[in-house]
């Protein structure tokens, strides 16, 4: 075997997809400018796969099927070189054009070349026309006594646990959120309303995805009650956790336990009703359980471990 293809051999069996690619399209440039123009559409799309995988615009899954794909292409045309009559393997047809009868004009074999090629661009361009993100409007339809407030109030956008930082509402009651990444769009959403003594009663869209022209309506009511909600967090044995934060509802309320390990909160919510908590220490998750709201006793919360 020739060093060439031992040396683009070895560069692949190293994960070296793209040096490997350079080193193959050096090698078919003077014998086949079709299969030259092939090599280097697989550099360019193993350099776009890396820019999705990197995006999370494409699954793992996806990513490894595809990659595996793009590898058997450049195994092929490396032993190509050596073995000029080998047969394209079934899973690569959609990569190179399907070998003419002995028989057909050389015209046949340029024209199969160029619809390749001009399949294979054409995938190439609408990978690298995904959108990355999208943007997102927010109307709050509000009672008339919030209204003199509006300007004043900040809200945040949550997809599942994924949380955008908080906007400013604008006097007409939109926010606008921008560059949000696009792995979120199918993802449940919810607002979280910061410092408000209102709820969401209703929303028009469960996701970014479902939203009708990319805005999504919450309509407010007024919370009656609030409970200051108090207690101590500790670990397994017993021993009082200091610094760990609890957040409760997803955002709704939040609070940080002191060196006694007793924290006190004021929730928007009625006593007697179940809550969300989940719990952060050193930034990691410890706690993740419900508990109803009481202001008469002190709620003990343990960790398992």
């Amino acid at each position: 075997m020739p060093e060439i293809s031992l040396n683009i051999k070895r560069l692949i069996s190293e994960s070296s997809l793209e040096e490997s690619a350079d080193l193959l399209s050096q090698a078919w440039q003077r014998k086949d400018t079709s299969l030259y123009n092939l090599t280097i559409q697989l550099k360019e799309r193993y350099t776009t796969l890396k820019k999705e995988t990197a995006l999370g615009v494409i699954s793992r899954t996806d990513a490894e099927l595809e990659r595996a794909k793009i590898t058997d292409a450049l195994l092929f045309l490396c032993d190509k070189l050596d073995h000029p009559t080998i047969q394209i393997p079934r899973h690569l047809e959609n990569y190179f054009p399907t070998k003419a009868p002995k028989k057909s004009r050389t015209w046949l074999f340029v024209a199969g070349g160029a619809l390749v090629l001009v399949a294979i661009t054409y995938f190439l361009v609408q990978s690298f026309s995904k959108p990355t993100d999208f943007d997102l409007k927010v109307f709050l339809q509000i009672p008339s006594e919030l209204a003199d407030r509006i300007s004043n109030v900040q809200v945040k956008l949550a997809f599942g646990d994924y949380q955008l930082p908080p906007r400013e509402v604008d006097a007409q009651g939109r926010v606008d959120f921008t560059d949000i990444p696009i792995k979120y769009k199918n993802d449940s959403l919810h607002l979280i309303l910061m410092d408000l003594p209102y709820e969401v009663v209703n929303q028009s869209a469960a996701t970014a995805a479902q939203s009708n022209n990319s805005s999504v309506t919450f309509e407010l009511n007024r919370i009656v009650q609030w409970t200051n909600w108090r207690g101590t967090l500790k670990d397994a044995f017993g021993k009082p956790i200091a610094h760990a934060k609890l957040d409760i509802e997803s955002g709704l309320a939040s609070v940080i336990t002191n060196e006694d390990g007793n924290f006190s909160v004021k929730i928007p919510r009625a006593a007697g009703e179940r809550v969300q908590v989940t719990g952060y220490l050193n930034g990691e998750q410890v706690l993740n359980s419900s508990f109803i709201l009481t202001e008469q006793i002190p709620t003990q919360i343990q960790l398992n471990q």
